[in-house]
């Protein structure tokens, strides 16, 4: 699996080489390979202990069948030659993948015989997808209950060869049937192989949510559930310990308990500012316009101002929305009010937005729920307009501003794949309301470790 690309700092799995001897080609190809070798199919189906072998002898046939055998065979469809050796390290003692981008490489170049639609190509084709198909069909049948299509059977059976292993077949079937699929212009269908048990365990004891990786299991491939299983949780200040695969309870927010965050050293923030609500209240109720904030850290005075809302992305002042959720504590239930060290952040995120080439007015106000929609039981008539109101709020926006605790562990100098798993699996982006703030803002700038960027360029990476 070593050709898969990995977090910095991080080493590969090490799958063992359990093959006694080389795989050979002869006779009825990839699927006369057992028969070459003496076993029926009742053998390989687990019958009488797989023929009455022994555990090495059955590891060792599956592997070299179903790994070795497999690439071998599907790169020989292309006409080109591939050695047991190409797929083992220098010692011959562990099996290794980092030739295989070559060798596919070298296959897209040697396969242009007849040209796309020729009978050739056709043939070629179904030939390769036939060796790929059966290799699939045991790994669905051993790797419930995360298989890539719906299959018949019940439960896992017996299985001739360890998770590490099977886990080195899918990574190979799927790189292998994602070449294919390119190569031959294939589109009515994906890569739909099989999820890794042993993925899977390994990112439920590492930390992560179930239900984030319930929903990767799904969403990815197993290039991606490699590259995440080699990562520590985005959010490590909470506990997913009583998560289930179908809920989040740790990012829900109790309402007994909540309780802001600070994001400065004990001593170096003065507690909670309150907003003038009175303020709040008139321009609330005042058609076309919202209240917009600044804060001045050093007289440490929060002005609020009254906006009015032009057209999509116009207004005088301009300003920037902050979207965020409520578990990442910078949200308020009793009162409008927010922490001096959460000012003192985002007042200075907005002014480095504000210099952004892709944020128009250079806005210094922003918006922010936690101080713009009024809270308690007096403030109601006046909570309902101003959330009535928000789809304009966000549409004139200069920008809004993406706050999420996931993004800002990951710097921009990163690379693109932990960008975008962390917007993947921020919670921002798996809540209703943050997704329909997402959707009417006029520009999306993400806040990362070291700087906000626009969402424009998950657009352009090669991700």
């Amino acid at each position: 699996m070593d050709h898969f690309p990995l977090p910095k700092g991080k080493a590969h799995l090490r799958v063992p080489n359990l093959t006694t001897e080389v795989y050979t080609q002869g006779d009825g190809g990839f699927g006369g390979y057992p028969g070459r070798m003496n076993w029926t199919w009742g053998d390989i189906e687990g019958q009488n202990s797989f023929g009455q072998r022994s555990k090495e002898d059955v590891q060792a046939f599956f592997q070299n069948w179903l790994f070795f055998g497999c690439a071998i065979e599907v790169l020989a469809v292309g006409h080109v030659k591939a050695e047991q050796a190409d797929f083992l390290d220098n010692t011959g003692k562990y099996v290794s993948t980092r030739r295989l981008p070559h060798l596919i490489r070298k296959w897209k170049k040697v396969d242009r015989l007849g040209g796309k639609g020729s009978s050739t190509h056709i043939r070629r084709a179904m030939k390769t997808a036939g060796i790929l198909k059966r290799v699939s069909d045991f790994v669905d049948r051993y790797c419930i209950p995360y298989p890539g299509r719906n299959v018949r059977g019940q439960g896992r059976s017996q299985s001739p060869v360890s998770d590490l292993t099977w886990t080195s077949i899918i990574a190979l079937g799927h790189t292998l049937t994602q070449a294919m699929l390119t190569y031959y212009g294939i589109v009515r269908t994906g890569n739909h192989w099989g999820a890794s048990p042993l993925l899977k365990r390994r990112l439920l004891a590492n930390g992560w949510c179930p239900m984030d990786v319930e929903r990767s299991m799904s969403d990815m491939g197993i290039d991606g559930h490699y590259y995440l299983a080699r990562l520590n949780p985005p959010e490590d200040h909470i506990s997913h310990s009583n998560c289930s695969k179908n809920e989040c309870a740790a990012r829900n927010v109790d309402k007994d308990t909540y309780e802001q965050k600070h994001v400065s050293k004990p001593g170096d923030c003065s507690g909670p500012i309150m907003v003038d609500l009175g303020i709040v209240v008139k321009i609330i109720e005042t058609p076309g316009y919202v209240p917009v904030f600044r804060w001045d850290p050093n007289k440490k005075r929060l002005s609020v101002a009254w906006s009015q809302m032009i057209g999509r992305g116009v207004a005088n002042p301009p300003y920037v929305t902050i979207s965020h959720v409520w578990s990442d504590g910078i949200g308020n239930l009793k009162e409008n009010s927010l922490l001096e060290c959460q000012l003192n952040r985002i007042q200075r995120l907005v002014n480095d937005v504000a210099r952004s080439p892709a944020v128009k007015h250079a806005p210094q106000h922003f918006w922010l729920d936690t101080l713009s929609v009024p809270v308690g039981d007096d403030m109601r008539p006046f909570r309902r307009k101003a959330i009535q109101n928000m789809a304009n709020i966000y549409k004139a926006s200069a920008a809004t501003l993406v706050l999420s605790s996931s993004l800002s562990t990951i710097s921009t100098t990163d690379d693109e794949r932990d960008w975008a798993l962390a917007l993947y699996l921020a919670n921002w982006n798996k809540r209703l309301w943050t997704c329909q703030e997402g959707m009417l803002a006029h520009v999306i700038m993400l806040q990362f470790a070291d700087q906000a960027v626009s969402n424009d360029i998950f657009v352009n990476a090669n991700v």
